[in-house]
């Protein structure tokens, strides 16, 4: 897919469907057989949404920066009788941004949450009956990723990154 098809399918998902249909027939309506520009767009995206979404703009439409994550750690307890695992995951590139991680249990379950991306090193916790027995980073390739995300093999760390994990790290017990 072109750049262009990928930062449209990454606002659908960062936003939800239902929020983004809404905005994309506002955008019809509105601006029938004549132009529109990206900032209004952006304007009527955001008001459907709720929330400021300049960084996304910035990043994607701004600069080459590129998204990486990968899985940096993976930690199972077992807690009675469930289990819980925290994965944390490595911002590799130069963006922030939301991403799906999908676990799938023993059972054959599965379930997948979304991180934030507020930090490098974003952490989720998932608890279930069954262990965790695989992690997939952008499960189905829907973030426009600029290599294969890293599954459960180490993880190169960017130089900007080094101090934080380093802190992160500190209070761990090995």
């Amino acid at each position: 897919h072109s750049k262009g098809y990928a930062i449209v399918a990454m606002l659908e998902a960062l936003v939800g469907p239902g929020t983004f249909r809404k905005a994309i027939d506002e955008c019809f309506t509105t601006y029938a057989n004549k132009p529109m520009a990206t900032a209004d767009f952006k304007r009527i995206l955001e008001k459907y949404a709720q929330r400021d979404l300049t960084w996304f703009f910035k990043d994607w439409l701004e600069t080459p920066k590129t998204v990486s994550y990968a899985l940096l750690d993976k930690k199972t307890t077992k807690k009675g009788n469930r289990f819980e695992t925290t994965v944390t995951l490595s911002n590799c590139g130069e963006i922030r941004m939301p991403v799906p991680v999908e676990v799938q249990y023993e059972d054959g379950s599965t379930r997948q949450k979304w991180t934030d991306r507020e930090t490098d090193f974003p952490r989720l916790t998932f608890t279930s009956k069954s262990p965790v027995k695989k992690v997939t980073v952008n499960p189905g390739g829907l973030l426009a990723m600029v290599e294969k995300p890293l599954q459960e093999k180490p993880v190169p760390i960017a130089p900007r990154s080094f101090k934080m994990l380093k802190k992160a790290m500190k209070d761990r017990p090995f």
